[in-house]
């Protein structure tokens, strides 16, 4: 469907993800679900396994379980709810253009 230089660009934006910091993740942990990390899992990987556009993966455990936890990246919620209200607000206005016959 594109290009493969576009195909390898997006790759590479896939694949250098900026990350946020390990106290960041804590944080909104605690904010999310009240407690911190190191209260709900036995094992809590202080490098993400894996970073995207929208939040990043850990590796953690309880006991012999092991888990994989995706976490949002900091203010990504607020910055979806923004560019959906954008498009929205753009789709309103190209609705109310009068057709040209």
């Amino acid at each position: 469907m594109f290009s493969e230089a576009l195909s390898d660009k997006f790759q590479h934006l896939r694949e250098h993800c900026k990350t946020h910091t390990l106290e960041e993740t804590n944080v909104m942990f605690k904010q999310e679900f009240g407690k911190y990390l190191s209260e709900v899992f036995d094992k809590f990987e202080e490098v993400p396994i894996a970073s995207g556009s929208i939040g990043q993966v850990y590796k953690a455990s309880i006991g012999e379980e092991d888990f994989v936890v995706k976490v949002r990246h900091p203010g990504v919620k607020e910055m979806i709810n923004k560019d959906l209200s954008i498009l929205f607000g753009a789709s309103k206005m190209v609705g109310k253009i009068p057709y040209l016959k």
